[in-house]
């Protein structure tokens, strides 16, 4: 995750081949798909990024140390589309990726960034993630039943 990618780059990665539409992931896959035409792109992946090693949540925050955090990168959100952009030390303004509404560095607030280990896609679709809470919900309303 070291490497710097051009925002372009990416806001033409999802831009639609066939129409030009912007393409739309689809949980529990790997693919971008575009809601018009139907055209879906496959993303791309590393052989090793398939591999997940499993940290301890306390041991890793405690064991962030500011000095660790990137000064060459910021974070900015998108008042448009909520979006997090990383500016790079001597950028304070850019074009979102995904919206393309102006972004510009709160030079008092701008945020650290702290580099991830990895990024794991969603694999449940939203029904799904619907059906497991209405589950759950169930389940409490039976144990304060019998409880």
């Amino acid at each position: 995750m070291s490497e710097v990618v051009d925002p372009s780059a990416v806001n033409q990665s999802l831009s639609c081949g066939g129409c030009g539409a912007l393409l739309h992931f689809v949980p529990g896959t790997r693919n971008l798909q575009c809601q018009y035409c139907g055209e879906s792109n496959v993303i791309e992946s590393k052989a090793n990024d398939d591999l997940v090693v499993s940290l301890d949540y306390e041991k890793f925050v405690a064991g962030i140390d500011t000095s660790k955090q990137s000064d060459s990168l910021k974070a900015v959100s998108c008042p448009g589309c909520g979006s997090q952009t990383m500016l790079e030390v001597f950028v304070t303004s850019d074009k979102c990726p995904f919206c393309t509404s102006p972004l510009v560095l709160d030079l008092q607030g701008g945020k650290a960034y702290v580099q991830p280990h990895y990024v794991l896609p969603f694999e449940v679709t939203q029904q799904q993630g619907v059906d497991f809470l209405k589950m759950v919900g169930r389940a409490v309303v039976d144990a304060k039943r019998l409880g």
